[in-house]
């Protein structure tokens, strides 16, 4: 009995001993298999994308910061640089960990690198409800309720939140989305959402500062009408649809005469002349590139005189420009030249 009992205690240990070493193999392996696929992924990148901007893209220049609820009515080509403009170079850097390269897109997007991060950050009209990078939690961003999705050590992550109280309108974008990504190669642990948290405070405090709410607009996209004048520094360009509206009423009313009260402003950055029928006056702005050019010069910039209308360049390195006519009674060419020539310096501020 005590024989057996020996021998099964002896079988017991050695199969005991087999599977410990067999285990200790199979970590071993584990381990030296681990270490082998780790050296046989490629280095994360060390430098900055050598062409710069990208394809669609614009290098960042200074534009205005926007005020009050205004952010959230910007035209596309000005919001990249709004977005990009709002933090400044150096904290970029501080925040992504390392230089960076930040250009901003037709289409409105600020765009940001570094050489492992990519990082996006626009204006949209809905927030974010879904994200392949998880399930969303709320995060406060700048005393804001913001939406995140992505966890700490991850590879992304994306953030939404709500820039200002005034009611969704559909010609509006009152979201902050930010986005996040991490270069697959680039093995260092990073807190994302943490990143964009940061990003989104110092973005929000920049492009909130006091100023006037968001004017509510008719089926049409009629605004309230408001005497504004212009902008020192920049006039419309690069100001919100709304500003741009009401500098160019104020001047229409000023330069024809007439009560502002008979002239109205609109969404999409016009102003048209409403009362009298047998007087007829409007500016238009216009965001995109012209397709008639601009042939000849008009207060000291690129334009395009067909009476009754004129096309006026505001910006050298932006598609910006307006167009002013006098419809009726019609002018000669030359009054015309003239009535338009002096409304060029408060376009642009001067």
């Amino acid at each position: 009995m005590n024989t057996r009992g020996k021998q099964y205690r002896t079988a017991v240990l050695i199969i005991v001993g087999v599977l410990t070493f067999f285990g200790a193999l199979g970590g071993a392996a584990a381990l030296w298999w681990h270490n082998q696929f780790a050296a046989a992924l490629p280095e994360p990148p060390k430098d900055l994308p050598s062409a710069w901007p990208s394809q669609y893209a614009e290098q960042v220049r200074r534009v205005p910061m926007p005020t009050g609820e205004m952010v959230a009515a910007l035209p596309k080509p000005t919001a990249g640089h709004v977005l990009c403009g709002a933090v400044p170079e150096q904290t970029w850097a501080k925040i992504l960990g390392g230089p960076v390269l930040r250009e901003a897109t037709t289409t409105g997007t600020c765009h940001v690198v570094t050489a492992t991060l990519d990082v996006q950050a626009e204006l949209t009209g809905k927030a974010a409800t879904s994200s392949m990078f998880g399930s969303p939690r709320e995060m406060s961003v700048g005393e804001r309720s913001g939406t995140v999705f992505g966890d700490q050590g991850g590879t992304g992550a994306e953030l939404s939140v709500r820039l200002i109280t005034a009611p969704d309108q559909d010609w509006i974008t009152p979201f902050l989305f930010l986005h996040a990504r991490q270069n697959p190669y680039d093995r260092t642990r990073r807190d994302l959402p943490g990143l964009l948290q940061s990003l989104g405070e110092d973005i929000i405090n920049a492009v909130t500062a006091a100023g006037l709410p968001l004017p509510k607009a008719e089926p049409d996209q009629t605004l309230p009408v408001r005497s504004v004048g212009p902008i020192a520094g920049s006039g419309i360009v690069d100001a919100a649809f709304p500003m741009i509206a009401w500098q160019l009423c104020t001047l229409l009313a000023q330069s024809a005469q007439r009560p502002i009260e008979e002239f109205v402003p609109k969404a999409d950055g016009s102003c048209h002349y409403r009362k009298d029928e047998n007087f007829g006056v409007q500016a238009d702005y216009r965001d995109f590139p012209s397709s008639n050019g601009f042939s000849g010069r008009l207060g000291g910039r690129p334009a395009l005189v067909e009476p009754p209308r004129v096309e006026i360049k505001l910006s050298d390195d932006s598609p910006q420009w307006v167009r002013l006519a006098w419809l009726s009674p019609r002018k000669p060419e030359a009054e015309l030249r003239e009535w338009a020539g002096k409304l060029v310096p408060p376009l642009l501020g001067q």
